[in-house]
């Protein structure tokens, strides 16, 4: 059987996540160097999440590293995110010199997808139509960057993510988005608003998921959490493997 997707595997499918918003946002670029995943997403100049490189080896860094630079001169990018492995000093200390600053060090969890609960009943009623309009909306309200993500996203005729949203008297309210990868589901865009926290929504999305990527011939799950989401990750079958650094760098 199939293990765990080690730290190296999830920073894949993590990189994939990112570069299949940017290849659909209106203007959106996405290029590989060696081990190198870069991306650019105009839209949303402001927002260094959703423009920058993945170091996912050795090679082809430096050319990604220019090809960022270039774009975000060109298309009027204000920031980027430069996305290494934890532990790799010389890299770090490149990134500090070259004017980064460290915004994060998540964790990065997997699980078997058979070890992931069964779909939970809801507390609340499920879109049946989501679009990515409404998890853009969810996130950028939860993310604090009013009309970021909705402006990147913009309205894709198709949005390759799969996408599960709640809503409360018809206003959505929370939403989870999953890629499949390969064999691996990558789950991410998990945004519960703050007044409907702590009832087991943003739980029951991520086991909804899971089954539908079971039903879809996905083996694995894996995700980039946040320190306050990891417990709950846990709670439902993931595991730590590692960490990553996201060095920012702001321009102009």
């Amino acid at each position: 059987m199939q293990g765990h997707p080690d730290a190296a595997a999830v920073a894949r499918s993590n990189a994939a996540s990112f570069s299949a918003i940017a290849g659909a946002s209106p203007g959106g670029r996405v290029a590989r160097f060696g081990d190198s995943v870069a991306i650019l997403t105009p839209a949303s100049p402001e927002r260094p999440l959703l423009s920058g490189l993945f170091a996912l080896g050795r090679d082809g860094f430096d050319e990604a590293y220019s090809w960022v630079e270039a774009g975000c001169a060109e298309t009027g990018i204000e920031a980027f995110t430069v996305w290494l492995a934890a532990g790799d000093e010389a890299r770090a200390s490149e990134m500090e010199r070259r004017g980064h600053r460290l915004d994060g060090n998540p964790p990065l969890m997997s699980a078997l997808l058979d070890d992931i609960p069964s779909p939970r009943p809801l507390p609340l009623a499920e879109v049946k139509a989501p679009t990515a309009a409404m998890a853009a909306e969810l996130n950028d309200a939860v993310y604090g960057y009013p009309g970021s993500f909705l402006r990147a996203v913009g309205d894709p005729q198709e949005f390759p993510f799969l996408l599960a949203v709640l809503a409360d008297l018809g206003r959505p309210v929370a939403c989870a988005a999953g890629l499949p990868v390969g064999e691996d589901f990558h789950l991410t865009m998990v945004a519960t608003l703050p007044e409907h926290r702590r009832r087991g929504l943003a739980g029951g999305l991520v086991t909804l998921l899971a089954g539908w990527a079971r039903e879809s011939g996905c083996v694995t799950t894996s995700l980039v959490s946040s320190p306050a989401g990891e417990p709950m990750y846990e709670h439902l079958g993931y595991r730590g493997v590692g960490a990553v650094q996201m060095w920012e760098r702001r321009l102009g």
